[in-house]
């Protein structure tokens, strides 16, 4: 019975030093886990902060790129969209620049002297014929729609003798006839233009100028021949989009209905 009583014994302290044994390994373990957590922890905060500032440079960055790109579009519209209109009133987009600054000082804007100019031109084109409503007001005026070789005068060239010698009408009564003869409802905001004078004009014309707002026809062009390639470039990608989602069609059908008859 001892023989019995001594190997229980014997059993037990071999068990507990091979349990002591065990939890001195997993104790050994835990440390070195707790070193490498660490390790990682600071890895972690470095990668963290580096991560942290390429997500700022790279959304700084693409709010750069998003900002130029609408600076880009909305520039080449407004130079694209001041080529078509000179382009529509047979003037250059050097006259209509330029003196779309004017206009602006005098308080006009683009829109109303846009239409007056052009309902002068139209209207410049019926007196030419003998007819229309500016016939009369160019002679009151003293205005010759032809140079000395007999030749048409530019358009542009009778418009802004026009405006000087409506300045110089001293009939308050008379001078809003013959504005609103040359330029109909925008006559009266064209007595502002003409109030600058012919020396205050020239010297605005000369501001914008300097101010970089008066534009040539080539860079005109330029700008309409670049919205046009990015507006082929777009509807190439619409394009591209409908066929390789159009073709993609079956197949993502094909898929919902078997999640369908899955989940079913």
């Amino acid at each position: 019975m001892a023989n019995v009583y001594g190997m229980i014994f014997e059993i037990d302290d071999k068990t507990k030093s091979g349990a002591k044994s065990i939890n001195r390994g997993l104790d050994s373990i835990n440390k070195k886990a707790n070193l490498v957590k660490k390790g990682l922890s600071s890895v972690g905060k470095a990668a963290s902060g580096a991560l942290g500032a390429l997500g700022k440079t790279a959304v700084a960055a693409t709010a750069a790129a998003t900002a130029f790109g609408f600076l880009a579009k909305k520039n080449l519209d407004a130079l694209d969209a001041l080529g078509k209109t000179a382009t529509k009133l047979g003037v250059s987009t050097k006259f209509l620049s330029s003196y779309g600054f004017v206009a602006k000082q005098a308080g006009l804007s683009t829109d109303q002297f846009n239409t007056g100019l052009q309902r002068f031109i139209r209207r410049l084109g019926q007196a030419q014929q003998g007819s229309g409503e500016l016939q009369k007001p160019l002679e009151r005026l003293g205005i010759n729609m032809k140079d000395a070789n007999g030749n048409f005068r530019d358009g542009t060239d009778v418009f802004q003798e026009f405006l000087t010698k409506l300045d110089g009408t001293s009939n308050e009564a008379q001078k809003l006839a013959l504005a609103m003869g040359a330029f109909d409802t925008e006559g009266v905001a064209f007595i502002n233009i003409a109030a600058l004078g012919a020396d205050g004009i020239s010297k605005l014309r000369a501001e914008a100028e300097l101010a970089g707002v008066v534009i040539s026809d080539k860079l005109a062009k330029g700008a309409e021949d670049a919205n046009d390639a990015i507006g082929a470039l777009i509807a190439r990608g619409r394009g591209f989009g409908l066929q390789f989602f159009g073709a993609l069609a079956p197949g993502i059908t094909a898929i919902a209905d078997d999640l369908k008859t899955a989940l079913d």
